[in-house]
């Protein structure tokens, strides 16, 4: 029983791999000669084992391969490589914290915390100082503001035809026309009122529609766009001339 225990306690002492030696096949003797420094990068680090300097790879941009020679991804990114090709040692380097959009300290928009993160490497790397924080998650707030194609109209009465203008800010502003301090289209059948939501992110447009233009809706209209940051407007002349039909 004694021999026995002695040749378990030898064998364990003699054969557990120790942390970061050749044996446990993680760490090899690091030898500067076979590291190859790349040129096309913009930032390096030193390899898992403390040996090579490796490229330091952005969001959607390539990583990994053997001993990283391709690259290791940035702070706040993980380099995914496709579990159902075995054989693949390169990958793409993703975002792995929350992904949601940021409003940076610099009231500019960021799509997630690594591209913050980058915009930060990149005033290090000018010289300025990467500072760049996080101000609230969403969208940064913004107010309103208004476009309209024109701001004089000339029509001829006895049409259908409409305002309209545009306007942005975050949160999405509420939109409305008025006539003077009367919000339309109030009492007046001939005019309807018409959002809808543009194109891009937090616009909304304001259609004001006359069924049937006449010569009495000849005046100024306003374009209103409030939001909690703040409200902008826009006044449009409407001119109206009376459609005088020639008898033959």
């Amino acid at each position: 029983m004694k021999v026995f225990l002695v040749f378990v306690l030898a064998s364990l002492c003699l054969g557990a791999p120790q942390e970061g030696s050749e044996a446990d096949g993680e760490c090899p003797p690091c030898k500067k000669e076979d590291c190859q420094l790349r040129n096309n990068c913009m930032a390096y680090a030193k390899d898992d084992c403390g040996c090579c300097f490796v490229c330091l790879r952005s969001e959607q941009e390539a990583c990994g391969g053997e001993n990283w020679d391709t690259g290791k991804c940035r702070e706040g990114l993980d380099c995914y490589i496709n579990p159902e090709k075995e054989d693949q040692t390169e990958g793409t380097c993703i975002c792995v914290e929350d992904s949601d959009n940021l409003c940076g300290s610099d009231d500019v928009d960021y799509k997630s915390i690594c591209h913050l993160q980058w915009a930060n490497k990149k005033l290090e790397k000018d010289g300025k100082p990467g500072n760049i924080e996080v101000k609230s998650k969403g969208y940064c707030k913004r107010a309103p503001t208004i476009k309209t194609p024109n701001t004089t109209l000339d029509h001829i009465a006895g049409s259908e035809m409409y305002l309209f203008c545009k306007s942005h800010g975050v949160p999405t502003p509420k939109m409305a026309w008025f006539q003077g301090d009367e919000e339309l289209p109030g009492d007046n059948e001939n005019v309807q009122l018409q959002l809808i939501r543009g194109n891009e992110r937090n616009e909304m447009i304001a259609y004001l529609i006359f069924i049937e233009l006449r010569p009495i809706d000849a005046g100024e209209y306003t374009c209103t766009a409030t939001n909690s940051e703040g409200d902008a407007k826009e006044t449009i002349t409407l001119n109206v001339a009376q459609n005088y039909k020639t008898e033959l």
